[in-house]
């Protein structure tokens, strides 16, 4: 059986995936020298601030 991907069943998991989040974490790190540890920090930071926006309610 076919079975939708799951940013179909959570916006804030879409939004997330078309933000690029991890691969802009990853460019920091390559790029502007940002230790592993401050990207994914950041990265997580920004994560939380979108599913916030997309809260699940519980039933």
């Amino acid at each position: 059986p076919t079975v939708a991907n799951y940013p179909a069943f959570n916006p804030g998991y879409a939004e997330c995936n078309a933000q690029q989040i991890w691969g802009t974490a990853a460019a920091e790190v390559i790029r502007e020298g940002a230790t592993p540890q401050a990207a994914a920090e950041k990265a997580l930071a920004r994560i939380g601030q979108i599913l916030a926006k997309y809260p699940i309610a519980q039933s």
